[in-house]
């Protein structure tokens, strides 16, 4: 299938929930299970889903629908990427909810989830994404490198020379 009818199938179901901007798909295969009421994308080399500004990319995605067969929530998987603004975050498995426009991405076997934004880096377990509210919230055994805006030194780092 072509990524005509990627758009189109999403088109068809992804009406925005609470007047939220809808999620564009661009894939290279679509597979859809009417029994189901699913979705699969895949991308070669990434699906990617876009919102606003915000773009979730990966090796694949597993949409489930709700009653109207509009999608309710989106499962990516392989080399999760997720970038909004100068934010970036890597994890393993990403699952985007439209009823809370959140997007929470986790590791697996113990790899954690990676957010940098600019020259700041922190891990942890699990990481939530309101897109909604632009909040991030990162859980479970956060570790940082974070540098306040505007508080960088010619050498690139908060501090003085």
């Amino acid at each position: 299938m072509t990524l005509a009818l990627a758009s189109l199938l999403l088109a068809l179901g992804a009406e925005p929930a609470a007047n939220r901007p809808p999620v564009r798909v661009d894939a290279d295969e679509v597979r859809y299970s009417y029994k189901d009421r699913t979705i699969t994308f895949v991308g070669r080399p990434v699906v990617k889903l876009t919102r606003e500004d915000a773009r979730l990319a990966c090796s694949q995605v597993l949409a489930e629908n709700d009653a109207e067969g509009k999608i309710a929530r989106a499962t990516c998987t392989g080399d999760v990427k997720l970038t909004r603004g100068t934010r970036t975050v890597t994890c393993d498995t990403a699952v985007y909810v439209e009823a809370t426009a959140q997007v929470t991405c986790r590791g697996a076997a113990g790899r954690l989830v990676v957010m940098t934004d600019g020259p700041s880096t922190v891990t942890g377990q699990e990481l939530v994404y309101d897109l909604d509210r632009d909040l991030v919230t990162l859980r479970g055994q956060v570790v940082g490198d974070i540098v306040p805006p505007g508080n960088l030194s010619p050498r690139g780092r908060g501090g003085k020379r």
